[in-house]
């Protein structure tokens, strides 16, 4: 990876935060409970201040923050194209699992623009196909 990866972890479900916009900014961004959002150019600082909210939040007691620091082998499962982002499925060796969302400004973008936010893959991805491997 050659930024950080944050999820905000609530037990059974988790936010992921890693925003990639289509100039290369990156922007960490989740709600951490229903009246504060977060949000912070770093994944270090995100990840401080989503523990500090959720530690001061009464009804969180299986939160967690989890950050997939900067320099992480990890490979793509699975990629979802939606009209104006592009949502990657990443895992890691252990298994676990986070997610980056890429941030196009129109619904117009190209596979090349893609890999030139997402970085180039070692391994070929199909998208569009209807065989599941």
């Amino acid at each position: 990876m050659k930024i950080d990866v944050v999820e905000v972890n609530f037990g059974v479900r988790g936010v992921d935060a890693t925003n990639i916009y289509q100039d290369g900014t990156v922007s960490y961004r989740a709600r951490v409970n229903t009246l504060s959002q977060i949000q912070a150019s770093t994944g270090e600082d995100f990840a401080e201040d989503a523990r500090i909210q959720t530690a001061n939040t009464e009804d969180c007691f299986f939160c967690a923050v989890r950050r997939l620091e900067r320099g992480a082998q990890v490979r793509i499962h699975k990629m979802k194209i939606k009209e104006k982002q592009v949502d990657v499925e990443l895992d890691k060796a252990s298994g676990a699992k986070h997610e980056i969302h890429l941030k196009f400004s129109s619904a117009d973008y190209t596979i090349d623009e893609i890999v030139a936010l997402s970085g180039k893959p070692q391994t070929r991805i199909r998208l569009g196909s209807t065989d599941d491997p």
